[in-house]
């Protein structure tokens, strides 16, 4: 017998951190093939500092073509992830096409865990990486009207990043 008493009813509830603005527009990124679409951490956001496990984002694709894409985090002006927090075939996700959506995309909340645990700072890029050959277009789902929680939206044009200010991408990230 043992002398130690567990309590069932202590346990963690992983919590979403999300910016859930949208301006329900399906945006593709540069090259369609090999991009990266997501959001930097600037100073003064409240991410900043926080412990996390995974990342969300709204996606869909084209329906054509195969290949998979990554949840990752990047340093501002780096190419190599510092972390990867897991992965999805694209051919798995809804289908849906580019432009303005008027309420009807067909988005597929798309959760990337797995990765292991990683401590957000400022600079910080949260992005989908969308790592498959043409003709596959990965759409995300903008916020062109802000950066709610100093989270200014980033692209990677196949070699630098590029910052769109007063834009922003409708995603989650829990704390681990």
């Amino acid at each position: 017998m043992s002398n130690f008493l567990i309590n069932p009813y202590n346990f963690v509830v992983a919590v979403d951190l999300c910016q859930l603005e949208s301006s329900d527009y399906a945006m593709s990124g540069y090259t369609n093939t090999r991009e990266r679409v997501g959001v930097k951490l600037q100073s003064g956001s409240t991410w900043i500092g926080k412990e996390i496990d995974a990342v969300k984002f709204w996606l869909m694709w084209n329906g054509s073509g195969s290949g998979t894409t990554y949840g990752r985090v990047y340093r501002d002006g780096t190419t190599d992830p510092i972390i990867t927090f897991g992965s999805k075939a694209i051919e798995t996700m809804n289908t849906g096409s580019g432009g303005a959506c008027s309420g009807g995309c067909n988005w597929e909340e798309v959760t990337f865990t797995g990765g292991g645990n990683y401590t957000l700072l400022e600079n910080d890029i949260i992005c989908v990486v969308n790592d498959n050959s043409s003709p596959t277009t990965l759409y995300t789902d903008p916020y062109f009207l802000g950066e709610p929680n100093n989270l200014v939206q980033m692209r990677y044009d196949g070699s630098s990043w590029e910052t769109k200010a007063g834009e922003s991408l409708k995603l989650c990230i829990e704390e681990a």
